[in-house]
């Protein structure tokens, strides 16, 4: 029987069967007489990768066989995370790059937002103070712009009216 199961097609890995046959031996009493005739016949069929089974040592080869499964799927799962690890990786240094290409650019634009702000507006208002001074000190009205709307409440309207007492709404 084990070289009948030997030579059938039930061991196959390129067709994606397993390594091995399992041969049930369905009493326990005539697994364990087979063992004691003839020791070297375990051994032979192991050699001819066809595993005995009795009913006691089915259960064992089944949770060992599902213990591989799970354990292969594991790892084929372990693999896929390491291999997004690595994309991510990849995502993360073009992240990186990017922020500090933005950083740069942030620094930049505040560097010329503290120039603007700081000596650049002191160096304005020391004229436009002078200015100021001077039309206080002559007591000049603040004038008004040409072709700019005068905001008139109209009699009896608190809506604005513009230049030429039109409404504007």
């Amino acid at each position: 029987k084990v070289k009948g199961l030997a030579t059938r097609e039930y061991i196959d890995p390129e067709q994606g069967t397993l390594d091995y046959v399992l041969m049930f031996i369905p009493n326990e009493s005539l697994y364990g007489f087979i063992h004691e005739s003839d020791p070297t016949l375990l051994d032979t069929a192991m050699r001819e990768r066809v595993v005995c089974c009795s009913p006691a040592t089915l259960f064992a080869v089944l949770v060992v066989i599902r213990q591989a499964v799970d354990n292969f799927a594991l790892q084929k799962a372990s693999e896929d995370i390491i291999s997004m690890f690595g994309r991510f990786y990849d995502e993360w240094a073009k992240f990186e790059d990017s922020m500090e290409k933005v950083g740069k650019r942030i620094a930049s634009a505040q560097n010329a937002y503290e120039e603007m702000a700081g000596p650049r507006k002191r160096q304005l208002e020391k004229p436009l103070q002078r200015i100021e001074n001077l039309r206080n000190q002559r007591e000049l009205p603040i004038a008004e712009l040409p072709g700019s709307p005068v905001a008139l409440e109209a009699p009896g309207d608190p809506g604005l009216v513009g230049v030429n007492g039109d409404d504007d709404q």
